[in-house]
C-alpha cells in the first residue's frame, strides 16, 4: 500500500491549502472599487454602532491595559466608533477611499477625535502603520493569502487580536444559487486561520457570533433590489439567470422563507500575542 506524503496534520501546509482553496473558489472577494460603489449607493449611514453584531464582537473584546487599538477593513468604522472611548488612540485601515469617505463622515457627525484613518490594503507596505496594543480585523480577512494577513496583524500587534470569519461557504442563500444554476465551491472559512495560528505556536480561542447581518434593512425589497443582492454575492448575472430569479423572486416573496439568510453565523477567533 503507498503511502501519502501527509501522515498527520501536522504534516498539513494549511497557509498553500487555503491559498487553493481561494484558488478554486467560483467567487472573488470585493475589490476596493466595488466598496467605493458601495459606498457611494449606500445611505451613508455605516456607523450603526449598536446592531446585534456590533455589540457581540465588542462584548468579547479584553481591552484591558489598552492603549491603542488598529482596526483592519474597518469600511465605514463601525467597530472603531463603537469602542473608540475606550482608547487613547485608534487607526482606522481600509483599502476603499470611499468607505474611508464614510468613516470621515461618522467621525464628524459622532464627534470623535481620537481616530486616524489610513488607506492601505492588505498586500500593501505597512511600515508606516503603528505597532497597537490591540488589533481588530471584523470580517475583513478574505484575502488570497491569509497567512500573510495573519502575519501582519501578529506583526502590529501588542497585546491580543480579535477577528471574525466565515462559518459557512456562502452568503446568500442555497436555493438561490440552485435557481440559477450555480455550484457554488464556496470561501475558504475560518478553520484555516486557526490552524495556521496553532501551527505559528499560538493559543486561538474560537466563538461563535450569529447575528442579523443588516437588521436595519428591509427584509423584503424589490424586486430590482433582490437582483441587486445577488449580484452582489456572485457577481455577473446573464439574461437567463436574471430571468430565473425574477421567477424565484414571484414565488417566494409572500412567504420570504428563502429570500434571505437573515442571520449570519461568524466565527470570532482571538488570541494573545
Amino acid at each position: 500500500m503507498e503511502k501519502s506524503s501527509t501522515q498527520t496534520i501536522n504534516d498539513i501546509d494549511f497557509g498553500a491549502l487555503y491559498r487553493n482553496h481561494f484558488q478554486r473558489a467560483e467567487r472573488k472577494p470585493k475589490t476596493a472599487i466595488d466598496w467605493d460603489e458601495k459606498s457611494v449607493n449606500s445611505s451613508g449611514n455605516f456607523a450603526e454602532v449598536d446592531t446585534p453584531y456590533v455589540k457581540e464582537f465588542v462584548s468579547r473584546m479584553d481591552i484591558s491595559e489598552a492603549e491603542t487599538l488598529l482596526d483592519i477593513g474597518c469600511g465605514g468604522g463601525v467597530i472603531s466608533l463603537a469602542i473608540a472611548a475606550k482608547f487613547k488612540k485608534l487607526y482606522a485601515l481600509d483599502f476603499s477611499a470611499g468607505m474611508l469617505a464614510l468613516l470621515a463622515k461618522n467621525i464628524k457627525a459622532m464627534q470623535v477625535n481620537n481616530i486616524t484613518p489610513m488607506q492601505l490594503a492588505w498586500e500593501d507596505n505597512w511600515d508606516s502603520v503603528p505597532v497597537c496594543d490591540i488589533c481588530v480585523a471584523s470580517r475583513s480577512t478574505m484575502v488570497d493569502d491569509l497567512e500573510m494577513a495573519l502575519n501582519k496583524i501578529n506583526e502590529k500587534t501588542k497585546k491580543r487580536a480579535y477577528l471574525t470569519m466565515t462559518v459557512g461557504q456562502d452568503f446568500i442563500a442555497n436555493e438561490i444559487l440552485e435557481c440559477i444554476g450555480r455550484k457554488s465551491r464556496g470561501f475558504p472559512n475560518y478553520i484555516y486561520a486557526v490552524n495556521i495560528l496553532a501551527q505559528q505556536g499560538y493559543n486561538v480561542k474560537v466563538d461563535f457570533i450569529e447575528a442579523e447581518h443588516s437588521p436595519h434593512k428591509n427584509k423584503t425589497p424589490d424586486l430590482e433590489g433582490f437582483i441587486r443582492m445577488v449580484q452582489w454575492s456572485v457577481g455577473y448575472l446573464s439574461d437567463q439567470e436574471i430571468e430565473c430569479l425574477i421567477h424565484f423572486y414571484i414565488n417566494n416573496v409572500k412567504s420570504k422563507a428563502n429570500l434571505f439568510k437573515t442571520n449570519k453565523m461568524w466565527a470570532f477567533l482571538s488570541w494573545n500575542k
